[in-house]
Order: structure tokens, then C-alpha cells, then sequence
């Protein structure tokens, strides 16, 4: 993965004749890896990139962050550059929609700068009232067996000792980031925003997933995927597709920085 002279934004393929990058961020405990595979599923056009939280992969080392705020700000000034290069978009799932809602608004508050279109993933609108839950607050035993209900992750990787007392503190505080949130009005969102729901998701409904149009006063749309929470595992043609057609108005007319 290459990465531009600092460890926040790593793109497996650049792509020359890029007109767009579309930033991706990750679910509760994901690396980069998770948006490997994207960059053959777009044109030439658009050139994805995966966001690197501290805690995992090559930044394994750094603690993670649990406020959103403070993580919001490192993303703002690691991506600062990389963004005001060429139109950019956001795509986040799960705890990665969270994430990419409010560095949306950090960006348009403080720098003036907004993404072509917010796309989000697996999880109710920030303003929708939660159930008030302390998982992070679990036990390594019962954190893991609420895992496994998720069915995320392989159960290959569940019986992995090793691997399990290197995920584990990574959920652990991905959870506390999302479990503390409290949404702040600010108003509304100038910005396109489509959303994407697990037709069978048993951990986010659709109703909760459609108010995501209460927080934009651009287009929204709602599209109904097949699967669970976790479908992005196996829908990434079908998700990717209907990504690239809405990105295709960003193309227009764009000066675009060769790097």
C-alpha cells in the first residue's frame, strides 16, 4: 500500500488518470484490508482509498482513539493535502459511517471543504436515538461471544487465540467510540448522501438507516442490500457499482491533479 507521507490515508493502485478519490472507512476493528479489493471493482476514474486507524495493521502500536472528536481532527490534518487535490467522496460502513458523518462536518466547519457525496453503510443516522450500551465494558469472554452474533468474523479467527488478544483491544475501544457518541446539532449537511442497508440486518433496521435523509438538504437515497450487517463481504460488486454511478457527476468538467 502506498501512502503519502504520513500513516492515515494508504491507496493499493494509483491510478493516473484518477478524477475522483473515494475514502473509505472501516467497521469497528477493520484495517485498510477491508477496501483491498476495491480499487479493480472502479474505472480509471476513481481511485480508492482506505482510511488507517491507529491500533491495527502497521499502526498496531499507537493506542486507539475513543473520542470521536480528537480522532476526527488527526484524520482533518493527516487527509488535508490529499483532499484538496482532486474532488474526493466518502464511503464508510458501521462504525466508518459514524466517522465519515462528522469528519464531513469538521471539514466543512473548519477548512470550508466537503466531499462530492457521503456514502453510508450499516448504521442508523447519528441523530436517531440509541439504545444506551456499554459493550466495551465486557469481559474478553462475553465481548467474544458477542462478536460470533455479529457474524463478521470467520470462526477461524474466533478460535485464534493469538489473534483474538490482538483484535479484541481494537473492538474494545472502536466500541467505546460509538457507545459515548452523542450527536450535537449543527444543522444540516450540504451534501449528497446515499445509504445502504442490510435487507436482514438484525443490529440496524432500514427505518433506522432512512433518517439519514433528515441530516442533508441535498439528494438522498436509500438502497436496500442483500444480507446481514456484514454484507459487504459478499455485495461489493453490486455496492460498488451503484458507488460508481453516483460518482460519475464529479467527473464533469474537474481539473484534475496527476500525481
Amino acid at each position: 500500500m502506498a501512502h503519502w507521507g504520513n500513516p492515515w490515508l494508504y491507496r493499493t493502485t494509483r491510478k493516473s488518470n484518477a478524477a475522483v478519490r473515494l475514502i473509505c472507512f472501516p467497521y469497528a476493528g477493520g484495517s485498510p484490508s477491508l477496501y483491498r479489493s476495491w480499487s479493480d471493482a472502479f474505472d480509471t476514474q476513481v481511485e480508492v482509498v482506505s482510511v488507517h486507524l491507529p491500533g491495527r495493521g502497521a499502526r498496531l502500536m499507537e493506542p486507539p482513539i475513543t473520542q470521536i472528536d480528537t480522532l476526527v481532527k488527526c484524520i482533518a490534518q493527516g487527509m488535508l493535502r490529499v483532499i484538496s487535490e482532486m474532488p474526493f467522496a466518502f464511503f464508510g460502513h458501521s462504525m466508518g459511517a459514524l466517522i465519515a458523518y462528522e469528519l464531513t462536518r469538521h471539514l466543512q466547519e473548519q477548512y470550508g471543504l466537503r466531499p462530492e457525496h457521503l456514502f453510508v453503510s450499516a448504521r442508523s443516522s447519528p441523530h436517531t436515538p440509541r439504545e444506551q450500551t456499554e459493550r466495551h465494558k465486557l469481559c474478553d469472554q462475553h465481548l467474544k461471544e458477542t462478536i460470533k452474533k455479529w457474524n463478521g468474523t470467520p470462526e477461524w479467527v474466533l478460535h485464534n487465540e493469538e489473534l483474538m488478544n490482538i483484535a479484541l483491544p481494537i473492538i474494545r475501544a472502536d466500541l467505546e467510540l460509538c457507545e459515548t457518541y452523542r450527536y450535537t446539532d449543527k444543522g444540516r449537511l450540504n451534501v449528497p448522501i446515499t445509504a445502504f442497508a442490510g435487507a436482514n440486518d438484525p443490529l440496524v433496521s432500514v427505518e433506522e438507516i432512512a433518517q439519514w435523509r433528515e441530516v442533508t438538504d441535498s439528494r438522498f437515497d436509500l438502497n436496500l442490500m442483500e444480507g446481514e450487517h456484514f454484507y459487504i463481504h459478499h455485495s461489493m460488486n453490486r455496492l460498488t457499482s451503484m458507488i460508481q454511478q453516483q460518482l460519475q457527476p464529479a467527473y464533469a468538467n474537474e481539473q484534475v491533479v496527476k500525481l
